[in-house]
């Protein structure tokens, strides 16, 4: 599957480099270009304190966050007219 590039250079950037995701607080456009057109997952309030502590007690800052997708049931899309 070919991927177009995506107009933002911020998305641009993340998608040469092949990223496999992303956690932030960016505007909808943003998340419309990483979810819809190069269909990366994004993250969105995770709380990193106790991590970032942990890693200055070790000195080490490699981990891997494991992050499963949040299960909502009974779940609508509303369109506005």
């Amino acid at each position: 599957m070919t991927r177009l590039m995506p107009p933002w250079p911020s998305i641009t950037w993340l998608w040469i480099l092949d990223a496999e995701g992303l956690g932030s607080e960016m505007p909808l456009a943003f998340h419309m270009l990483a979810l819809r057109d190069t269909g990366m997952p994004l993250g969105k309030m995770f709380n990193l304190e106790a991590l970032g502590n942990d890693c200055a007690a070790d000195g080490r800052y490699s981990f891997m966050l494991a992050a499963p997708p949040l299960e909502v049931k009974s779940a609508t899309l509303l369109r506005s007219a």
